[in-house]
């Protein structure tokens, strides 16, 4: 395990759960960056995974619902600290405009 680097993994339908994947991968140092890119096994080592995906009717893609079985599990045995993150329109525009809604 690597825990001076991280991952940000994550599945996009409509393109705004990259835009903020990207605008994580912006705001963290480059160089800990171990893997940044579409949610896949195996996973990356690194210790801090950001996990993102868009919902279906109020859940998570079917794809990120499978990852995250197994993540939980990793979770639960202290191996792993994972921070996810989706495109809710408020979030999505307070971090890629910049911007807060009032």
């Amino acid at each position: 395990m690597k825990t001076d680097q991280y991952s940000i993994l994550f599945s996009s339908l409509t393109g705004n759960t990259k835009k903020l994947a990207d605008a994580i991968h912006k705001t963290l140092p480059e160089e800990g960056c171990e893997y940044f890119g579409a949610i896949k096994t195996p996973v990356p080592s690194s210790e801090l995974l950001y996990i993102g995906f868009w919902t279906d009717k109020g859940n998570a893609d079917n794809e990120t619902r499978e990852f995250d079985s197994w993540i939980f599990k990793k979770v639960i045995a202290g191996r792993i600290k994972p921070a996810f993150f989706m495109s809710n329109f408020l979030f999505w525009y307070v971090l890629v405009c910049n911007s807060v809604v009032y």
